[in-house]
């Protein structure tokens, strides 16, 4: 039973939160005049330029942001709220607050990012992007980089952005180019899931949503051999479910940096899900072999994660999905010293050097369990000492104030699906007296600045990517469409939203109630038409061009 008012419960952490902020803030300003005064500016051939890197409440973007300063370059953070660690971070020069993740306004997101990079004089732009960011970063990339010829985009536009994120196109892909995948197939209604399209008889199988977003729990599952789809698995035209064969073995991911079709930087680590540890690892060399011919073939520029497995019964390794954006993986490789040149397209793989690491707030590194694992924490550096003080404790307050976790309810008394090593939740330690709190959510992860609510989660929105891709297409095809393309992109997202009510996105605006999925949005449907202004344009399944 609550016996606290959610209203109570808001202002507490908000005073707390921003309490925080504000004194990390003013010491960072101080900080900062000091700075010049105590010490030199490096001389690498980067110094001096200026790089704007995205989202910057992660952990893996205050490594980045950090790399970039180690060169002397002058280092811009956005993200979606004031608040972020990176802001306070001794490497940060400059913050910027991007306008929510809304798929009815990409062209004026587009827009923003624009005035900002015109603004700054920006000459590197390095998406660190969360799972949603992607896509608008890949919209970006083609519409700005011809019209901002000087400035550099590390990553690719929006057309391999979705053959690489969207799981059936990626494995498409990978079969075009030899890397070995598992058997896999789409299906969007239950009546295929029971209906034999998929061989759960012959084999152990893996369900996983195609527009997947931060909720593994809701969102993979998988089914023994013989056994049936649970009955949560609701596949739709709008929101299609990939089947594989599940692999039976040890999960890793390998994360590469890459410049026009070079591998310049890499890294891997054992995986599982919601990882909250990063334990450092060179990529196996048939693993990289296979990976760098894909990267050669499609000429890639920007940061992949290629999750696989290492079969036990054969000792093969199978790739089951690509993340198109930067990933934890490089925590355990960031020591490696100027490492941040190799988005400069400078080769510094020779170099590496791997560490562990992980987190205070998860009680998964030193002291907490230091004598085992020999981890570092992921954000403190004596030299660097507010930002751990923003991700660990004012944002985690700030995430359970504004992302739907004061609600109340019934909490589990055997939570499944934590992240391994990462500490107990405190929802899952003291239940009953979290319920009388009225604060319910699974678990806080403070790695990537999330937090993981009971329930399904809203999707990304592909129908209005797709929507852009194809009409990005037909301007291909056809030049004189060029104007009209940039011009009805709003068009075309308000067109294939009045068919959806995912308008924006749950993890990247502080809205605190998710919409639940639609079941209407114009995802993977062949040759469909969409009307935009006048002008139709083919929107095509998203397993082919």
């Amino acid at each position: 039973m609550r016996v606290v008012p959610a209203s109570c419960l808001e202002l507490i952490f908000g005073a707390i939160a921003y309490s925080i902020w504000h004194s990390c803030k003013l010491l960072h300003k101080i900080l900062k005049v000091i700075q010049p005064l105590v010490s030199r500016r490096p001389s690498s051939p980067f110094a001096g330029k200026t790089v704007l890197v995205t989202t910057g409440r992660q952990a893996k973007t205050l490594h980045g942001v950090r790399a970039f300063k180690e060169l002397g370059c002058r280092v811009l953070v956005t993200d979606y709220q004031e608040m972020s660690a990176s802001a306070v971070s001794m490497a940060c020069d400059a913050t910027a607050v991007l306008p929510p993740l809304d798929s009815k306004r990409v062209s004026e997101w587009v827009e923003h990012l624009e005035e900002l990079i015109v603004r700054e004089k920006v000459d590197l732009v390095v998406p660190m992007s969360t799972i949603n960011e992607a896509l608008f970063i890949g919209v970006a990339k083609d519409r700005l980089a011809s019209k901002l010829p000087s400035v550099q985009f590390c990553c690719e536009g929006l057309e391999m952005m979705f053959r690489l994120d969207n799981k059936a196109r990626f494995a498409e892909l990978c079969r075009e180019c030899g890397v070995p995948v598992p058997e896999d197939g789409i299906v969007t209604s239950r009546g295929e899931l029971e209906g034999g399209s998929v061989p759960f008889g012959e084999m152990d199988v893996i369900l996983k949503r195609i527009e997947s977003t931060i909720n593994r729990e809701e969102e993979i599952k998988i089914v023994p051999r013989g056994g049936k789809a649970p009955a949560s698995v609701k596949p739709s035209p709008a929101d299609p479910w990939q089947w594989q064969r599940f692999i039976r073995g040890t999960e890793y991911s390998a994360w590469f940096v890459c410049v026009d079709g070079r591998i310049t930087f890499q890294g891997c680590y054992r995986s599982a899900d919601d990882l909250l540890f990063f334990d450092g690892m060179p990529v196996p060399k048939d693993v990289e072999s296979a990976i760098a011919k894909l990267i050669a073939k499609e000429r890639l520029t920007g940061q992949y994660a290629f999750d696989f497995f290492r079969e036990e019964s054969t000792g093969r390794f199978f790739v089951i999905e690509c993340n198109p954006r930067a990933s934890s993986v490089l925590e355990g490789v960031s020591g490696t010293p100027g490492w941040g040149a190799s988005f400069f397209g400078e080769d510094v793989r020779a170099k590496s050097q791997f560490q562990n690491v992980g987190f205070w707030f998860h009680r998964n590194c030193g002291p907490f369990a230091y004598n085992m694992n020999n981890r570092i924490e992921g954000y403190w550096s004596w030299s660097d000492p507010l930002p751990v003080f923003v991700a660990e404790v004012a944002w985690p307050l700030e995430m359970l104030r504004i992302k739907g976790a004061l609600k109340g309810g019934e909490l589990s008394r055997e939570p499944k699906g934590l992240p391994i090593e990462s500490g107990m939740p405190l929802t899952a330690c003291f239940p009953s007296l979290f319920e009388a709190l009225g604060l319910n959510y699974h678990h806080l992860d403070v790695n990537i600045g999330k937090i993981i609510v009971p329930g399904p989660t809203v999707g990304r929105d592909y129908a209005v990517f797709e929507a852009i891709a194809a009409a990005n297409r037909a301007a291909v095809r056809s030049p004189s469409k060029q104007k009209l393309v940039s011009c009805t992109m709003d068009s075309l997202a308000s067109t294939t939203n009045s068919n959806s009510d995912c308008s924006s996105d749950p993890d990247d605006s502080p809205s605190s109630e998710e919409d639940p999925p639609s079941d209407k949005a114009i995802v993977n449907v062949p040759r469909k038409r969409l009307a935009a202004t006048g002008a139709e344009f083919e929107i095509n399944s998203m397993c082919g061009a």
